[in-house]
């Protein structure tokens, strides 16, 4: 009788121990430890924890890493322009401010420049007559104290001279003089104290703060030079 092989059914061959059919491959030697003939039970197992282990491994090859470095967070996620915008913007604010930040600096700076070369200069005279000082020159004399000097001091207003000093601002400070200038004609007859120093016939005198001012040598009339 022709042996058959188990598996496919396929007759043996002579001389082949193998069945050669494609595919199957029995071994015709009575030795049972060579062949292994799967049941259907065995391969459905078999095939089943196969497949089950396939799932397993793509399930794992699908899963994000559980942790991902701070670094590389973020990297792939798309930038909206409007952060561009957004940020151009907030930028042209920052310089704005800065801007109006200089230029209140450099007011702030103008204005007390400005508040130096604009203080001002008075004289109060005998009697409390103020007169302010400013860039142009002026004279003061006998008209500005006449009515102290007669009726509160009882000197002859006349010792006064018509132009007995001249006064006025430059560039910021104040200055006196007793002679011939712009203004004044000629120096005083009975000269002008500064501080009790006679000033008649010199140069401009600067003036400060508390002055004291004496016309015609006469102790009485004297006036105070203050800068507001």
């Amino acid at each position: 009788m022709t042996e058959q092989c188990p598996l496919c059914g396929k007759e043996k061959t002579d001389g082949q121990d193998y069945c050669v059919t494609s595919g199957c491959g029995w071994h015709f030697r009575n030795d049972a430890s060579l062949n292994l003939i799967p049941t259907p039970e065995h391969s459905y197992v078999q095939s089943e924890e196969k497949w089950e282990e396939n799932k397993k491994e793509m399930q794992k090859e699908q899963e994000p890493p559980k942790s991902e470095p701070e670094f590389f967070k973020g990297r792939d996620e798309k930038v909206d322009d409007d952060s561009f915008v957004q940020s151009e913007s907030q930028w042209e604010k920052e310089r704005k401010e800065m801007e109006a930040e200089s230029e209140s600096t450099v007011s702030g700076y103008n204005a007390q420049i400005v508040d130096v070369n604009e203080s001002q200069g008075i004289l109060v005279l005998p009697g409390g007559k103020e007169i302010s000082v400013k860039d142009n020159p002026i004279t003061v004399g006998r008209n500005d104290v006449s009515e102290h000097v007669e009726f509160k001091i009882g000197e002859d207003p006349r010792k006064v001279s018509s132009q007995q000093f001249t006064i006025w601002r430059e560039n910021g400070q104040y200055f006196i003089e007793d002679r011939k200038t712009s203004v004044q004609t000629k120096q005083s007859t009975n000269g002008t104290k500064v501080n009790g120093e006679n000033i008649s016939g010199e140069l401009k005198k600067e003036l400060h703060d508390s002055d004291k001012i004496e016309f015609a040598c006469i102790s009485g009339c004297v006036a105070t030079f203050q800068v507001k």
